[in-house]
């Protein structure tokens, strides 16, 4: 299968995609699920959801990978309800560890503390809280949703505080000087909305 990878290379546009798509159809390699989820990342990049939802409906047995696949396209169009509904729907799969970071950036997108909080129940169940992608999207989660106090409480179980330049640092030491009713300089509020920024915590960034 993979000789036909490249292959996704030259499908330029949706009329071209799906005559490749009904190729694999003829030949019944629509069912791996290396062609499948390249299928719905490339429908996905040429505007058409529909068909990569279709196709990860229609699959005999989709797994988690695929689902992530799915869930980030979603994510990519800021569709964070379908997101959220996805992983309601799919929750039965198990391995979550290449979604849950999309899924807790669609929660904050939504402003969906509850379901933020059982995402974070799930994640220690499944025994990924030391994942290091993870945490840092915990970490966001709890801050753009302004809970400060769970932020800082995964933030202190974090066992390597220094990501892309320190940003979760940097958040810590903002929650810490607002915690202390500090008012923070300029030279601060730019150190850490830059830090922010770096993790993907756009919203706070904004409110900084």
């Amino acid at each position: 299968m993979t000789l036909y990878m490249p292959l996704f290379r030259t499908c330029s546009t949706l009329r071209s995609l799906t005559q490749f798509y009904a190729h694999l159809v003829v030949t019944g390699l629509h069912n791996d699920l290396l062609p499948s989820t390249k299928l719905i990342e490339s429908y996905s990049h040429m505007g058409s959801l529909l068909s990569s939802s279709l196709i990860f409906d229609t699959h005999p047995s989709p797994d988690s990978f695929m689902l992530g696949v799915l869930i980030k396209c979603y994510l990519w169009n800021h569709l964070f309800h379908q997101v959220v509904s996805l992983y309601h729907s799919h929750i039965h799969m198990g391995n979550f560890i290449f979604v849950y970071p999309s899924v807790l950036r669609a929660v904050s997108g939504v402003g969906d503390l509850v379901t933020g909080r059982k995402v974070h129940g799930m994640v220690i169940k499944s025994g990924l809280e030391s994942d290091a992608v993870i945490r840092t999207s915990l970490l966001c989660m709890y801050g753009e949703l302004y809970c400060l106090g769970d932020a800082q409480k995964v933030f202190d179980k974090m066992p390597k505080r220094d990501l892309n330049g320190r940003p979760s640092e940097g958040l810590e030491m903002f929650h810490r000087m607002l915690s202390k009713q500090i008012r923070p300089d300029k030279i601060t509020l730019l150190s850490v909305a830059e830090g922010c920024a770096r993790v993907g915590c756009l919203r706070l960034v904004k409110s900084i």
